[in-house]
């Protein structure tokens, strides 16, 4: 997603700095200076509103065939989980 929203620019700096290590500080901030540009935070919220809505209408739509209180269990389950 981050790489269809960025320009060329921030493609170049992002490609120069990323993967540095954690002991290269400038790298580290560069790259998430890029992040914060492309509101990439608000950006993944909603994609995970997104989702989780047309997983709950894909549940309730297929509720007659499957399951449908596993299915909402486990949606439950992993959405906004922290890794």
């Amino acid at each position: 997603m981050a790489l269809q929203l960025m320009s060329k620019e921030q493609r170049q700096v992002l490609e120069a700095n990323y993967g540095m290590g954690i002991a290269e500080k400038s790298a580290e901030k560069k790259v998430k200076e890029i992040y914060r540009s492309l509101n990439l935070t608000e950006v993944y919220e909603k994609q995970e509103k997104d989702s989780y809505s047309q997983c709950e209408s894909l549940i309730s739509k297929h509720k007659e065939t499957l399951p449908s209180e596993t299915f909402i269990r486990l949606l439950k389950k992993i959405h906004k989980r922290i890794k």
